[in-house]
């Protein structure tokens, strides 16, 4: 019978510290604004996004979201592209249903249907 090997008690304290750090109202804060000065007022690419496989912008994009091709020539150093975007992400749209769980690692971006970023937070 092969053992279950256990967390060194070092192993345990790290990943508790890791889970406290994450959950720290300044940290919180300060990656929330790193990302707002990142995304804020830019435009998501919902291909890109639907290609890499973030959950939800698919349905969005059935639903008439996209990035004209006007702004894709105006704005195209404000285009922000799914790997840029950290693992944990939530796309929010107009009417788009979410759970009301707390995960501070959690990016949450609100968009227009045209792509336009309108609000970044963390939860």
């Amino acid at each position: 019978m092969e053992q279950i090997s256990e967390k060194s008690e070092q192993e345990r304290i790290d990943e508790f510290n890791a889970l406290k750090a994450e959950s720290d109202p300044e940290v919180i804060l300060q990656r929330t604004e790193e990302w707002k000065k990142k995304l804020e007022g830019k435009y998501l690419d919902f291909d890109d996004c639907v290609a890499n496989k973030i959950s939800g912008v698919d349905r969005m994009v059935k639903d008439g979201y996209s990035v004209s091709s006007k702004i894709r020539e105006k704005e195209s150093e404000n285009i922000v592209k799914a790997s840029s975007l950290p693992e944990v992400v939530r796309i929010i749209g107009k009417n788009t249903c979410v759970t009301l769980d707390y995960r501070p690692s959690r990016l949450n971006i609100h968009v227009l249907e045209d792509g336009l970023i309108q609000r970044v937070y963390l939860a």
